[in-house]
């Protein structure tokens, strides 16, 4: 397909082999995101200035679709692939059958966790009652 990703399908999550056969273009982002996936505004923001890095070569739209639409595209696709990788990774942090799956795998960190009391968030009601007292 067009763009830089390549996927089997759109709906299902990635494989491992397409996961490790987008390597050149998914290793930045996990280096620089190593405790969580960003957000497709985020990826969709790099891709674009990497596309005016490269004087407009990495897209090359044809009306009616424009820059922002195929950088917007490639982002959920990085989004899901770094998705996969982080479910690759829980599943088995270390080692791969392919060494770019490996080293892929060995820059990911555990994702930042809210302390137990900031999981608990007060209900309107109580916050309400209070106000009351």
């Amino acid at each position: 397909g067009d763009g830089c990703f390549v996927l089997g399908s759109e709906i299902t999550r990635p494989t491992a082999n397409e996961v490790a056969q987008n390597y050149c273009f998914l290793k930045p982002l996990v280096m620089n995101n190593r405790k969580k996936v960003p957000s497709a505004y985020f990826i969709c923001d790099s891709f674009l200035y990497l596309d005016l890095l490269l004087k407009k070569r990495l897209f090359k739209p044809t009306p009616p679709s424009t820059r922002s639409d195929m950088a917007g595209k490639e982002a959920v696709r990085a989004k899901n692939l770094m998705g996969a990788l982080r479910y690759l990774w829980r599943s088995s942090p270390h080692g791969s059958h392919d060494a770019r799956l490996a080293e892929m795998k060995g820059y990911l960190e555990s994702s930042p966790r809210k302390p137990p009391a900031a999981l608990q968030a007060e209900s309107p009601a109580d916050s309400a009652a209070e106000g009351h007292r």
